[in-house]
């Protein structure tokens, strides 16, 4: 995580280490059957019954780590990701993304931040949380690419700053969907 996603990756050769290599996949023979650690979610396809366990994709994660993360609960059940190399998929990479803009850096960032969280010890998150806001400070002042935000908001991977609060009766404070989330139609007031 530190080595994609925080300081690590100004460290010489860790971007091109073989963990990463696998990682990425970038070390298979994509004409030979495989098991991967995580497929890309754009099309993968699961038995019912292992979903049943595992259970639905995590909210918490709208656009970046929702596959990781899922893919880290399926491996926790003992279960493996099989590439076929005949079959084939068309994905347009970055069609959703794309619509981001100024908030692409740093939704990666705060999911990045969630998903440490939920899945690595404290003293790990910390190390790795440390690593990620170290990242988005030097990408906040020397690119300028991260949307004004506090780094303690990253830290915490929270984008509540990029939603308006709004207030049910029942449930307390909640969030409505960040800006990028809304379709064409939501965000011009078009139907």
């Amino acid at each position: 995580m530190c080595a994609l996603w925080g300081v690590g990756r100004h460290v010489p050769g860790i971007l091109t280490s073989k963990r990463i290599a696998s990682y990425h996949v970038y070390d298979h023979d994509l004409t030979k059957q495989a098991k991967l650690e995580r497929p890309a979610f754009s099309c993968v396809l699961l038995r019912r019954e292992c979903v049943l366990t595992v259970g639905l994709m995590d909210e918490q994660f709208p656009i970046f780590f929702n596959d990781v993360d899922y893919c880290w609960r399926w491996r926790e059940h003992g279960w493996d990701w099989l590439y076929f190399p005949d079959w084939r998929v068309i994905h347009y990479t970055s069609s959703s993304t794309s619509r981001m803009g100024d908030f692409y850096t740093l939704e990666l960032t705060t999911s990045a931040v969630r998903f440490v969280k939920k899945h690595f010890s404290p003293i790990a998150a910390t190390l790795v949380r440390l690593a990620i806001v170290l990242e988005a400070a030097y990408r906040k002042h020397y690119h300028g690419d991260i949307v004004p935000a506090s780094m303690l908001a990253v830290w915490r991977g929270n984008y509540a700053f990029l939603c308006p609060a709004r207030r049910t009766q029942d449930s307390g404070p909640d969030l409505a969907d960040p800006p990028y989330l809304k379709t064409r139609n939501e965000s011009t007031g078009m139907s």
